[in-house]
């Protein structure tokens, strides 16, 4: 979850200009939607991935590769439950 935080906070954050008294939310630009991050995520993930090819600091890139199966594995856990809990409300 830290690595998508991470990513997340690259972005920069706006404060509505509709309710501003009432709330501390952030948002992201309009143009910025869920297609478009994930897209952007991939890419990400895809940079982290050549650097642990190219890295040629064996300690780093066993790091590396630690952290992007962590990662990797903590993703799986969320599409699982994604995918549960879209299951769950079709049979409702």
């Amino acid at each position: 979850m830290k690595y998508v935080e991470d990513f997340m906070n690259k972005f920069l954050t706006y404060e509505s200009h509709y309710s501003r008294r009432y709330t501390t939310k952030k948002y992201l630009h309009q143009d910025l939607n869920i297609t478009l991050l994930y897209n952007l995520y991939k890419e990400d993930v895809a940079k982290k991935n050549s650097e642990i090819k190219n890295c040629e600091d064996e300690y780093k890139k066993e790091n590396l590769k630690e952290e992007l199966n962590a990662h990797q594995k903590k993703a799986e856990l969320h599409y699982s439950a994604k995918r549960a809990d879209k299951e769950l409300s079709k049979d409702r």
